[in-house]
């Protein structure tokens, strides 16, 4: 689309044409022999009308001028169509729900003629499509949040975009994903933060890109991790076995079990899971010395951080 005012007489024409077009520059005058495109009819869609029109193949005329206003302003926008044997253009990126006005002309570019202008076409787009009417959170072990929802009812549907943000303040969406397929009805989001609220928003999209009003908003809060282990304390002095002992974590944390964890030069590894509050660490030997976490892991299959510095302990020596 370009710019510029319609005159009664004199119409200066600078376009550009996307398809079976060329740059140019026209100053057309009326001429009233020249025919008048008619039959005109159209489709529209809420960010898009498709107009069509009775081509005519007189050989004075070399294409059509389609001129557009929106609400507000004069007919300020128009595209140029290079070929009298072209029926068919689609005006792309409106707003949905509004009201928009046409003229249609045609021209002979020679002569630098153009007809008179057709009757006023006033087309609406469409509404969009409505919005996902049922959504629901559910907050799965690990932390991990599962979003279940009615598929849409519009078969042109594609998809559905998801929406996501913990910026509860100002709801600046933070990530996007999205869900293929129209019966696709449920998205699990992982590796979130723990005890942070998570917000979603959905949008159904369909195959031609239409967007549909967005869904409510829901909000979800993942669980805390389990406090830090604290109060190990650890044998001394005995002969083959090293035994560590810590304090339970509060009962209001619902702790599944305690991992007990021995650090070396090649890492940390997992020695032991138990449900009590101590452990033993046998068959180790005299004069042996490790180092040694904690860990407590909740019901929700979360595990709380270890320790700054490893609790170091030793067997007895020779």
């Amino acid at each position: 689309m370009k710019y510029l005012k319609a005159q009664t007489l004199l119409i200066a024409l600078i376009y550009s044409l996307f398809i079976g077009c060329a740059k140019n520059s026209l100053v057309l005058t009326r001429d009233i022999t020249l025919p008048v495109p008619s039959n005109i009819k159209y489709i529209s869609e809420p960010n898009k009308i498709a107009i069509e029109w009775k081509p005519n193949y007189n050989q004075k005329i070399d294409g059509y001028i389609i001129y557009k206003k929106n609400t507000q302003g004069e007919y300020s926008e128009y595209e140029m169509i290079n070929s009298r044997f072209v029926s068919h253009y689609i005006d792309e990126n409106l707003e949905y729900n509004t009201d928009y006005y046409y003229k249609f002309s045609t021209y002979n570019k020679h002569l630098q003629k153009e007809s008179a202008l057709s009757k006023v076409y006033k087309i609406k787009t469409a509404t969009k499509l409505p919005s996902i009417t049922f959504i629901k959170p559910i907050l799965l072990p690990q932390n991990n949040i599962k979003i279940i929802f009615r598929p849409h009812k519009d078969r042109k549907v594609r998809g559905y975009i998801i929406k996501r943000t913990n910026d509860i303040k100002d709801l600046n969406w933070q990530k996007e994903f999205f869900v293929e397929d129209r019966l696709s009805a449920e998205f699990i989001d992982t590796n979130l933060k723990a005890n942070t609220t998570y917000i979603y928003q959905l949008e159904a999209k369909t195959y031609d890109n239409q967007i549909s009003y967005p869904s409510e908003i829901i909000k979800v809060t993942t669980h805390a991790l389990p406090s830090m282990v604290r109060g190990i304390r650890s044998s001394t002095g005995l002969k083959d076995r090293i035994n560590l002992y810590w304090r339970s974590n509060s009962s209001d944390e619902d702790i599944s079990y305690y991992s007990i964890y021995q650090k070396s030069i090649l890492g940390i590894k997992l020695l032991a899971r138990t449900t009590n509050t101590k452990y033993s660490h046998t068959q180790l030997g005299l004069n042996k010395a490790n180092k040694y976490y904690v860990t407590a892991t909740s019901i929700h299959n979360l595990e709380s951080l270890i320790q700054p510095k490893a609790i170091t302990a030793s067997t007895a020596k020779e």
